[in-house]
C-alpha cells in the first residue's frame, strides 16, 4: 500500500454514515474480576496492545463486530485447523455478549469502490492476525495501521467500517461488517467516542451490567 496516495487519495473519500446499525462486543467478565475495571467500554488495553487498525500506543480503539458468530471468532482461533478442531484445545476465558447500536459516520473499507480510490486491496484488510501482530512486535506496521492512523487524522470519520479477517478467510462469510469506533484518549479509560457525533447504545434488557457493576 502506497501510504502518500493514501493520504491523497483520502481526501475525496466522503464518510459512509449508518444509523442504530446492530453490532455485538464481546466483554471479557476478566475485566472486571481480574483487574477491576468497570467500564464496558473500556479502551485501555486496546490502545496498550494495539490491534488491527490501531498499532499499539497511538490511538485507542473498539472494536465491535457484525454478529455473535463474528465475535465469537475474533476471540478465537487464528488459524482454520485450529477453528475446526472438533474440541476445546485449552480452556477460554469468560465473555458476554451484548448488542451495540451504532450510529457513526464511518470510512467503509467494506466497499470496493472505496478500496478501489484508494488503491487498497482486500488482501491488504484480511491479513492473518499472527502476521501484522508478528510485525508490530517488530514494529513494523501494517496496511490497516497506517489506514486507522489517516482516517483518525483526517478528522471527519469516526470510525471504521471492514471487512473481519477470520470470518472472512477462515469461515468463508460473506457480506460481514465490522466496526472500530476511534475513542478519546483523555477520557476516563478511554471509554468515550473521539467524536461527539457517535451514539453507542447497549442492549442490555435485562440490566446484567448495572448488576455486575459495570459502567456503560
Amino acid at each position: 500500500m502506497d501510504v502518500r496516495y493514501v493520504r491523497k487519495a483520502l481526501r475525496s473519500v466522503e464518510p459512509a454514515s449508518i444509523v442504530n446499525q446492530v453490532f455485538v462486543r464481546a466483554y471479557n467478565t476478566k475485566v472486571k474480576t481480574d483487574f477491576n475495571r468497570d467500564r464496558f467500554f473500556d479502551c485501555t488495553w486496546s490502545f496498550r496492545r494495539g490491534y488491527r487498525y490501531n498499532f499499539k500506543e497511538t490511538h485507542p480503539v473498539l472494536y465491535l463486530a457484525a454478529d455473535h458468530l463474528v465475535a465469537s471468532s475474533e476471540i478465537g482461533a487464528r488459524t482454520r485447523e485450529a477453528l475446526l478442531v472438533p474440541h476445546l484445545q485449552a480452556a477460554v476465558d469468560p465473555y458476554l455478549y451484548f448488542t451495540v447500536r451504532v450510529t457513526a459516520d464511518l470510512l467503509d473499507l467494506t466497499n470496493e469502490d472505496t478500496r478501489d480510490e484508494l488503491g487498497v486491496t482486500l488482501e491488504e484488510l484480511v491479513v492473518p492476525t499472527g502476521e501484522w501482530d508478528a510485525d508490530m512486535t517488530r514494529d513494523i506496521w501494517a496496511a490497516t495501521h497506517h489506514l486507522g492512523r489517516l482516517a483518525v487524522e483526517d478528522g471527519r470519520f469516526d470510525g471504521i467500517l471492514y471487512p473481519p479477517y477470520p470470518a472472512t478467510e477462515l469461515l468463508d462469510l460473506e457480506g460481514k461488517q465490522n466496526v472500530a469506533i476511534f475513542m478519546d484518549p483523555n477520557a476516563p479509560d478511554m471509554s468515550r467516542p473521539l467524536h461527539d457525533s457517535v451514539e453507542l447504545e447497549v442492549v442490555d434488557e435485562g440490566g446484567v451490567l448495572g448488576r455486575l457493576g459495570i459502567q456503560i
